[in-house]
């Protein structure tokens, strides 16, 4: 190989490789320039907002929901899912009487909600078939409204992430509680970046 050559192959190595570094950098550059976005997804009416799940106690009870929405025109490419505890309410049957303060006395009452998220045709099976969302446990306090909840947020997988990026999809929320009663959701919320 004569030296020319050589040396213009090595230029052109050098060139391609500094073109990819620079190319990884303004994406990085970007991402952390555009932070990641709170989208909630809400849940009922103006008029009458939220979901009402009832609950019995130590029954788990499903609701799947399909959700649609004119997507962004970037693609998300990384993300989590989230239940905000303000954004849920809670009714006790009868007031919080009978089986809800005896659970209370023995520690708070918890409700436990699984989130299962699939395709937009899965509308009957997500919820035994759907990509599951680990349990989110829902602490209430001595006046059964939500405190708390554990995990705060989890991260999507690629398959989720792929059916946020069409627009449409379906979730089933499984709730678990400690108290009978009516479990109000407003909204859950995906939080995305690119």
């Amino acid at each position: 190989m004569r030296k020319g050559s050589w040396l213009g192959t090595a230029a052109l190595t050098l060139a391609a490789t500094a073109t990819a570094w620079q190319l990884a950098g303004c994406q990085n550059l970007i991402k952390n320039l555009i932070p990641p976005q709170r989208i909630p997804f809400t849940f009922g009416t103006e008029q009458d907002p939220g979901i009402d799940i009832p609950v019995e106690a130590g029954v788990p009870q499903t609701q799947p929901l399909s959700i649609s929405y004119e997507p962004a025109n970037v693609q998300v490419g990384r993300g989590s899912f989230e239940i905000d505890p303000a954004e849920v309410v809670f009714t006790p049957a009868d007031n919080g009487g009978g089986k809800g303060t005896a659970a209370f006395q023995d520690g708070a009452n918890t409700i436990v909600i699984t989130a299962s998220i699939g395709g937009p045709d899965d509308l009957q099976t997500v919820c035994e078939s759907g990509e599951q969302y680990p349990p989110f446990t829902l602490t209430l306090d001595e006046n059964n409204q939500p405190v708390s909840i554990d995990p705060t947020s989890v991260t999507l997988t690629a398959n989720t992430i792929a059916l946020l990026n069409s627009g449409d999809f379906t979730i089933c929320l499984e709730l678990n509680s400690t108290i009978s009663g009516t479990v109000t959701i407003n909204s859950v919320v995906f939080t995305v970046g690119l």
